[in-house]
């Protein structure tokens, strides 16, 4: 029963949010998996409808739009940064270029 009344707030969230949602019977199981790992409707449908944010963490990214084609890590003294590619489009050149410091977005560009 609460799974249930979980999916119909994660729908009315998307349907008042203006989003995309539940296509397909599988998209249901996706929404249910993903609410049982982050337990809350506007992240789960922000990643179904493959979004980036600001402060979204490496694994919610990871869940949006899968792993990256390439990514660059540099250590410093009181950080880890890294570059995720997506899209690419030659050998050195992607669509998508997104910076996370210490696991969190903090910008991106397209």
């Amino acid at each position: 029963m609460v799974t249930f009344l979980l999916l119909l707030a994660g729908i009315a969230l998307v349907i008042l949010g203006g989003g995309k949602y539940l296509a397909h019977k599988d998209d249901e199981n996706v929404y249910e998996e993903l609410m049982s790992r982050y337990n809350h409707a506007e992240i789960v449908c922000r990643i179904i409808n493959k979004e980036v944010w600001q402060g979204q963490t490496a694994d919610q990214l990871k869940d949006s739009l899968g792993e990256p084609v390439d990514k660059n890590t540099e250590i410093m003294k009181s950080k880890t940064r890294e570059t995720w590619k997506y899209n690419q489009k030659t050998k050195n050149q992607f669509g998508l270029k997104i910076t996370l410091e210490n696991n969190i977005v903090v910008g991106w560009k397209e």
